[in-house]
């Protein structure tokens, strides 16, 4: 099965993505989540003075290499549509060659408001500069996206493009993202989102998003590699993703 997985080109990786588009819309919700998704920029920023601590791991027992994989990040509220963030990413056993630090800014504004008030559509973009943890110098990643909810349903859909360099992603990299967000129950959701294209972070990530307490977020899910024997280590292999978050304040 892991090799089967493991192999999965971008054409199947596109049937997956917009079957779960599909599947998701029949869910009736009972509460709506907050926009928190597992690999690309979300809708939502840390609230005004409030910090966020998030971690991240990337587990594949059944590797000889590339078992593990991590990204941390610590985010700052400077006003309720704006953050500030520094991250650790692509911290790996054994070591990859795109391990590094990043500093950045994410932020977001409503779009069509007086039109469409209960889409709550939303223009995201923010920066990171990674520098290398390897001697590799200072990278980019600039991203930008739009993100909308169906008002029935509280699905939420996002969409846009990243653009970044080798420090964070392997090798430079122009990209589609996208996510889909779909409240269940008033602490649990479900959450896939994809990155297109063969670099580090290219991946398809379904997982279920389970709120412990009003500050207390996990994620559980699997990371299905874009496939393609492209020579880049870490984030490449099928894997089980545990992520947590912290909210403070």
């Amino acid at each position: 099965m892991i090799k089967v997985y493991g192999s999965l080109n971008s054409v199947r990786k596109r049937v997956i993505f917009w079957l779960c588009c599909l599947g998701l819309i029949v869910i009736e919700p009972s509460a709506q989540a907050v926009s928190l998704v597992v690999g690309i920029p979300s809708a939502d920023t840390t609230h005004e003075g409030s910090i966020e601590l998030t971690h991240e791991s990337q587990l594949s027992p059944w590797k000889r290499n590339d078992s593990y994989n991590s990204f941390s990040f610590a985010t700052y509220g400077v006003t309720d549509h704006t953050e500030v963030a520094v991250s650790l990413n692509s911290l790996a056993l054994p070591t990859t060659n795109n391990g590094s630090i990043g500093v950045g800014f994410k932020t977001w504004h409503p779009l069509l408001s007086k039109q469409f008030p209960k889409h709550d559509i939303r223009v995201i973009g923010g920066q990171v500069i990674p520098a290398s943890l390897h001697g590799d110098g200072l990278g980019s990643w600039t991203f930008g996206s739009v993100s909308a909810r169906l008002p029935k349903t509280q699905t939420r859909f996002t969409a846009g493009v990243s653009a970044g360099t080798r420090q964070l992603f392997g090798r430079d990299t122009v990209a589609f993202m996208g996510a889909i967000e779909q409240p269940i129950t008033k602490r649990v959701g479900f959450v896939v989102d994809w990155y297109s294209g063969q670099h580090a972070l290219g991946a398809l990530i379904p997982a279920i998003q389970i709120q412990l307490s009003k500050r207390d977020i996990l994620f559980v899910g699997v990371k299905i590699p874009n496939g393609g024997d492209n020579g880049l280590q870490g984030g490449q292999n099928l894997g089980l993703i545990i992520e947590f978050t912290k909210r403070f304040r």
